[in-house]
């Protein structure tokens, strides 16, 4: 604990240990604590904070000057006197006599100097110590230097005031040595972009080598518990070194992807800003000027629904971060194509990224091997052993943060060894032991608490309810990581807020967002996890408002809490509330428990509202098998329509039925969505159920009929020409659907629809010049060009529509002329009403200087 007597040494740790030694010791002689860093170099102390922890519990800093120091300070000694300048540490400078202040680097030549030692005089030395005795006890004061006067100083000081609390809350020990791998390549500006199965790998155990080797640009993928978060934030670190001793260098932003808006117009100097609390304008400078250094972590966050995830990707990095507007129809202000770029994130499927983007490099991150974990157990050879010799041992030894929570709780309580042993099998049982027993370690230890250990668990829990529910309502991944302070303050009150967060920070257990504002997050998602899942059972346990009990239902679901299978069975057979029961229906599906059997099947055949049997019917197929499909066969019976798609739609998927007869039977259903059901069956049967579906076309059973267009709507190209004689000749109640269907078949069906639009009756041209439209594809604009004088008012309308659907600028000159045509063939559908949208969709500002025109001065709209 740091005190008023602490002095913290920094030195070259090249040529300065014998020097460090000397000033220790002589401290110690005057009754001064003094301490160092004594640590071995190795690329995993780059990634801790401990250097910062010590600077911050010293009252001042003394730098030992030697060659080493004055030719080039190696990270960590720039990390100590960088940080205690940020905390305004006083600091003196340990000076050889031979040494001139002008040989002094821009970091150290404001500083006090302290003339201390000379190796050929003792007496020089103690002489010198007395002087910093002096210096310490009487004239200490802190003195600011240039770092002080770079611009955006207060954000890059808070910046790493935030990543070192996340990395001593997330380091229980000391970390892992991590290993990077970087695909290598005949074309060096390109080696990301070849097929990963012919790459040729590189290993690194630097990630700066790696990063510079691609050039600065580069997405960091690895699974979870690889220690990517970690890295970006140690790397941040040393670009806010950077930016602090030259204000010159780009200036780090840390953001997270969760925050970023999928398919969004929002420029990016704004997203930026928002997320610095800088001026947005100063913001763009910077981009335009090539002097940001973007860092996104939780990229697999990204996007609504996690199959989002490549369409919102790729958007991301050619929008925000090559400037190309491909797939996205817009280009934002102010791209990113000349900047320091680095993304990380939990991405599966390497080859896309690989594949479809031109300017970014990929870096990977190896998981744990064996060598790896048997190396760092060597100062325990008893939990070695152990990890070794135990079934789950390497299991959870992979994951970083269990391997280090392990070795912390072993120098605790050795008996630990022993519940290692004892977990035989269930890896989840072994990991809670051991969250709950650091939890109760972490109270102990601390002084002064707010809380009672059970309180704690308590208000733990309802933070980690929060921050599950808040990442759902705002569409994020369920598990994203942070939950927002004002979230939690409406849900908890102010004062316990307050309270509770401080409390959680000081044991560890949550920590502040670097980068994203307002915002905690548990230190790992497990512990989150944990606390949820134990509030929740609790919750199922007592009596409580249907409210909570659902929500309790909905985590645990989530969460695929295996314990929670007995309380949810119950909920699902004995609740009275329909909520209840529909949500146990649900979450048993998640949890996929075989248990879950025999009570869903029940529930299916029993439950008095069809949304329970429906959504037992539902979790039945999740749980799989051939073995179910007889069960949910008893589905297809129900006398609910819903109950029955799903029931098909479950068949289907556990390959418990697919038989063309069979199918073709239940497109007569007189439910839509059984009918749905079957068509999607049948289509994924291909060209073999043509001919029967056009059988179909020619019967009266409108249904059937219904049924028979939508499965020919999803097989291609193949069903074209029977859906354009549907189109033609089919009844004329059902020629939407076909439109549709012909909408779903996209640009393979244009060769088709042209020779139509060109060929057919008005009605058809009509219904035709719709689909184009919604195709949107521009080699349409010829054929719906010649048709815009059609005398059929019908016509006319449906390829105005068109045009501005297909925005494409050379139907401008089309559109303009019906500015001026106020017929009105419909009610309320003027020609130069749907002109006027159509120009304003193509959305070039001539187009829209036509529609601001017109409403100003000739025709404005009757109804705004």
């Amino acid at each position: 604990m740091p005190g008023e007597d602490d002095l913290y040494i920094s030195y070259a740790r090249t040529d300065g240990r014998g020097v460090v030694k000397s000033c220790y010791d002589a401290m110690h002689g005057f009754g001064i604590r003094a301490s160092f860093e004594a640590r071995a170099h190795t690329t995993a102390t780059d990634l801790d904070s401990r250097i910062e922890q010590a600077v911050s519990q010293a009252t001042a800093l003394a730098v030992c000057l030697t060659p080493g120091v004055l030719q080039q300070p190696d990270e960590r000694l720039r990390r100590e006197i960088i940080y205690a300048q940020l905390l305004e540490k006083p600091i003196a400078l340990l000076h050889h006599p031979s040494y001139r202040a002008r040989h002094l680097p821009p970091l150290l030549a404001h500083l006090d100097v302290i003339s201390f030692y000379n190796r050929a005089l003792k007496e020089d030395f103690r002489a010198g110590a007395r002087r910093l005795l002096d210096w310490y006890q009487q004239e200490r004061r802190f003195v600011p230097g240039p770092l002080h006067d770079v611009p955006q100083y207060g954000y890059l000081a808070r910046l790493y005031q935030q990543i070192v609390a996340y990395l001593q809350a997330v380091f229980i020990t000391s970390p892992v040595p991590l290993l990077y791998a970087i695909p290598i390549g005949s074309d060096e500006l390109g080696i990301h972009r070849h097929a990963l199965s012919d790459e040729i790998f590189e290993y690194l155990d630097d990630f700066s080598n790696a990063f510079e080797y691609l050039q600065s640009r580069a997405i960091m993928a690895g699974e979870a518990d690889t220690g990517k978060t970690v890295t970006l934030l140690a790397y941040a670190r040393h670009a806010i070194m950077n930016r602090l001793e030259d204000g010159t260098q780009p200036l780090p932003i840390l953001a997270s992807a969760a925050t970023w808006p999928p398919f969004s117009r929002q420029p990016l100097s704004e997203w930026l800003a928002h997320l610095t609390g800088l001026d947005e304008v100063r913001v763009a400078d910077l981009v335009d000027e090539g002097q940001i250094f973007l860092l996104v972590d939780h990229l697999h966050y990204l996007g609504t629904h996690q199959e989002d995830l490549p369409s919102c990707l790729i958007q991301l990095i050619r929008s925000y971060i090559e400037g190309d507007s491909t797939g996205s129809g817009w280009l934002p202000q102010r791209p990113l194509r000349h900047n320091q770029v680095l993304i990380s994130g939990r991405i599966r499927d390497l080859g896309l990224l690989s594949a479809q983007l031109n300017d970014i490099g990929l870096i990977t991150l190896q998981p744990l091997s064996d060598e790896q974990i048997e190396d760092y157990l060597v100062p325990y050879p008893d939990l070695q052993a152990a990890v070794f010799d135990t079934p789950l041992g390497l299991d959870l030894s992979r994951n970083l943060f269990f391997l280090s929570l392990l070795c912390q709780l072993f120098e605790l309580r050795p008996g630990v060894l022993r519940k290692l042993q004892a977990f035989a099998s269930d890896l989840k049982d072994l990991q809670r032991y051991l969250l709950s027993l650091y939890i109760e370690e972490k109270h102990q230890t601390l002084n002064g608490t707010h809380f009672a250990l059970e309180a704690l668990h308590h208000y733990a829990g309802q933070l980690a309810i929060i921050g599950i529910m808040q990442s759902h309502l705002h569409g994020n991944n369920p598990l994203s990581a942070g939950v927002n302070r004002a979230s939690i303050a409406e849900s908890l009150g102010e004062g316990l807020t307050a309270q509770l967060l401080d409390e959680l920070c000081a044991l560890d257990l949550i920590v502040e967002v670097p980068g994203t504002p307002d915002t905690v997050q548990f230190i790992h998602p497990d512990l989150r996890d944990f606390l949820a899942e134990k509030l929740c059972l609790n919750s199922l346990e007592q009596t409580g408002s249907v409210l909570n009990k659902r929500q309790a239902i909905w985590i645990l679901g989530e969460l695929g809490s295996r314990d929670a299978v007995p309380a949810v069975i119950d909920h699902l057979l004995q609740a009275s509330q329909l909520a209840l029961r529909r949500e146990a229906a649900i979450a048993l599906g998640k949890i996929g428990d075989l248990r879950a059997l025999d009570p869903l099947e029940y529930a299916m055949g029993n439950d008095v509202h069809w949304m329970v049997r429906q959504k037992s019917v539902e979790a039945l197929g999740q749980l799989g098998g051939l073995s179910i499909a007889a069960i949910l066969r008893m589905g297809l019976n129900d006398d609910n329509g819903n109950v029955r798609a799903s029931a098909l739609k479950q068949l289907v998927q556990v390959g418990g039925i697919s038989m063309l007869d069979e199918l073709m039977g239940y497109l007569s259903d007189e439910d839509p969505g059984v009918r749905w059901q079957a068509a999607n069956a049948i289509a994924e049967l291909g060209e073999s159920a043509i001919d029967p579906l056009l059988e179909v076309l020619v019967n009266v059973d409108l249904d059937a009929y219904q049924g028979a267009i939508e499965a020919l709507g999803l097989m291609g190209e193949q069903a074209v020409e029977p859906l354009l004689a549907a189109l033609r000749r089919g009844p004329p109640e059902l020629r939407r659907g076909v439109g549709e269907s012909l909408v779903k078949i996209g640009e393979k069906a244009l060769p088709w629809l042209l020779r139509e639009i060109d060929a057919g009756n008005t009605n058809t041209k009509a219904m035709v010049a719709t689909i184009l439209g919604e195709i949107g594809h521009a080699d349409a604009l010829p054929s719906l060009i010649d048709l815009i004088d059609h005398p059929n008012p019908w016509v006319r309308i449906n390829v105005t529509y068109a045009l501005g659907e297909i925005k494409d600028e050379r139907a401008i000159p089309v559109l303009e002329p019906l500015l001026a045509d106020t017929t009105e063939p419909f009610y309320n559908e003027r020609i130069c009403n749907i002109a006027a949208d159509a120009l304003w969709k193509i959305g070039t500002p001539e187009a829209q200087g036509l529609v601001e025109d017109w409403r100003r001065h000739s025709y404005p709209l009757e109804d705004d």
